[in-house]
């Protein structure tokens, strides 16, 4: 077994865990919703597309983590850097489900503008951890995807996208900057190329 293996089977367990969180806990909610006598689930639509998203960038960061492989040798501080942003999702998964108890009432939306302010920041850290993530791939490898621009565009998304989520509960304000961030993700995947295994 290579290194970049022996290292990929520890890391990739937790975009994996983050993957079984989110997913697992929609299938409780479900289920929850189902049972008669377990208790009600109240749905917010905004709470289940940010579900969707946070499973569309655990696998993207299981996807992106495949680029390490010819970036050797790799060192103890490489290893656990690279186990921070997945380590991020992993936190921001287990925050944003709630557990379900049997006979609790759910109020979807509650929870989410109870977590947000939690959620916003975390994913704001793992989104600009991409910077030095890029960089740590080599110069050449951050210029190819744009350099400073790159780094721009990530600060700009989450300084202007991410940010106002935190002061602010109005609903529609929430779902703007839901489908601005969502169309800024698709965006810097379409400039940059970044989702492409060479």
């Amino acid at each position: 077994m290579d290194a970049f293996s022996y290292l990929i089977t520890f890391i990739a367990l937790i975009p994996a865990l983050a993957l079984t969180r989110v997913l697992g806990g929609l299938a409780d909610l479900v289920q929850h919703h189902l049972r008669a006598a377990a208790g009600r689930v109240r749905w917010s639509a905004l709470f289940v597309a940010w579900a969707l998203v946070l499973v569309l960038f655990n696998a993207y960061e299981w996807w992106l983590i495949y680029g390490w492989r010819d970036q050797g040798p790799y060192s103890f501080w490489l290893f656990a850097f690279l186990l921070v942003k997945p380590s991020i999702l992993l936190f921001v998964a287990r925050l944003f489900m709630p557990d379900v108890e049997p006979g609790a009432e759910i109020d979807l939306q509650a929870h989410y503008f109870s977590v947000i302010r939690w959620v916003v920041p975390l994913m704001g850290a793992y989104i600009l951890l991409d910077i030095p993530d890029t960089l740590l791939h080599g110069r050449e490898h951050f210029e190819r995807l744009g350099g400073l621009r790159y780094a721009g565009v990530l600060v700009a998304w989450v300084a202007l996208i991410y940010t106002p989520l935190l002061f602010t509960r109005r609903r529609w304000v929430h779902w703007l900057l839901f489908v601005l961030g969502f169309g800024m993700a698709l965006l810097v995947q379409t400039l940059f190329n970044t989702a492409v295994i060479r």
